[in-house]
């Protein structure tokens, strides 16, 4: 070493002078600021008689940087994102990188990149999320020695659930008018008042990978409430909205059945058996029973015709066949109310105490026996007769 600690002025230049003839090289020590230091001998000579100053030029290669992008979930920042694919791309949108894609812990890094403007494009998504074009803008300053750390965010892929309302007894009906609350898995309220529509839907959109469920708050007209919740799941990616069906059975009413004397309205009547048919004569019950005060009382009737039909009358009365009809009508409070008519059974013509001839009491022999007894005892009859009328004859012989 001859000397030491030459330095490039503003022009970027140093001048040694005094230099006797003969080779020298210059080894750089130390870069200029934002540069690469370059310790490759800058051999030179001075000859021997040299009038004019000796010139070398000597480059340096800016110094690079690096940058680190981070992808991560738009609602939980632990998840980190692997798979998502990205273009770098000068100022100007030119591309200089592509298929640059985040590893398991959602990272992907660039190095040897000179000063300067860049920018991030995301060109797919990771799975299961939504791909987000927007650049992620970041700049290389001179002389930058760490590396610049960008974190990108991506939402969930969204996915859309239909809810179906119908009657429970015919599923081709379907029912506006229903209300319903989307709950999350726990039961809080995300959204209330969804309404099916005329055709008996409602779709919730952009909704999250997850379990929720539907709560009805509001039935139908003419139907009960069924507060039943119905649980559904949005996968992830999924791409096709999921249906779920919900069902409410009609507001039911009631009947109750008087059977009464067809001549005295106050007499209540015991004891008779009915059965309960539908509009059309099937048989819906049977063994209906009047009770102590002449009721037969009915719940849970379907809205639609019915018949009441005697099957066994009161004791004492004559069975009324006609049919009772009556209807339950829809959203129906009240109880329907029926009479039932029953006319007393004729009286025994004999008078109370007087035999039946033809009553078999149990004693009576079958007609055949009556006929035989009859003969037996006509023959005994002769028979003495015959022995009677011998015996008189022998007495008055002896004579």
């Amino acid at each position: 070493m001859l000397q030491e600690g030459l330095t490039t002025d503003e022009l970027g230049k140093l001048v040694v002078e005094d230099l006797k003839p003969g080779t020298y090289q210059f080894v750089e020590t130390e870069a200029p600021f934002g540069y690469d230091l370059d310790p490759t001998p800058v051999v030179f000579e001075i000859e021997k008689g040299q009038v004019e100053q000796a010139s070398v030029t000597k480059t340096n290669e800016l110094s690079t940087g690096s940058v680190e992008l981070i992808k991560i979930d738009e609602d939980d920042a632990e998840i980190k994102l692997e798979g998502a694919e990205f273009e770098l791309q000068d100022s100007e949108g030119n591309m200089l990188q592509e298929g640059l894609t985040t590893d398991e812990t959602g990272k992907l890094v660039v190095e040897d990149l000179k000063p300067g403007l860049y920018q991030f494009v995301e060109t797919k998504a990771p799975y299961g999320y939504d791909l987000d074009p927007t650049p992620v803008v970041f700049t290389i300053e001179k002389g930058q020695l760490e590396t610049v750390v960008k974190v990108m965010d991506n939402g969930l892929t969204t996915g859309s659930v239909q809810l179906i309302k119908v009657d429970q007894d015919n599923h081709e009906v379907t029912l506006e008018g229903a209300v319903f609350e989307l709950q999350d898995s726990e039961g809080n309220m995300l959204q209330e008042g969804l309404t099916t529509d005329a055709s008996g839907k409602l779709i919730v959109e952009d909704l999250k990978p997850g379990t929720y469920q539907f709560v009805e708050t509001t039935a139908p007209e003419h139907y009960q409430l069924d507060d039943t919740p119905i649980v559904f799941t949005i996968e992830k990616a999924q791409e096709i909205t999921m249906t779920v069906q919900a069902q409410n059975a009609l507001l039911t009413g009631s009947v109750e059945l008087l059977k009464v004397d067809q001549d005295d309205g106050t007499l209540t009547l015991e004891g008779a058996v009915f059965d309960l048919q539908d509009g059309e004569g099937n048989l819906l019950q049977a063994d209906l029973t009047t009770d102590s005060e002449g009721k037969i009382i009915v719940k849970d009737l379907m809205p639609g015709d019915y018949q009441f039909v005697e099957v066994k009358a009161p004791t004492g009365y004559e069975l009324n066949k006609t049919p009772i009809t009556f209807t339950i009508e829809k959203s129906q409070i009240d109880r329907v109310n029926v009479t039932a008519l029953n006319e007393k059974a004729p009286e025994d013509p004999q008078g109370p105490g007087t035999e039946d001839p033809d009553k078999d009491d149990g004693n009576t022999l079958p007609s055949t026996a009556t006929n035989l007894f009859n003969l037996l005892l006509a023959g005994m009859v002769l028979l003495a007769g015959g022995i009677g009328m011998n015996v008189f004859v022998r007495k008055k012989s002896v004579r």
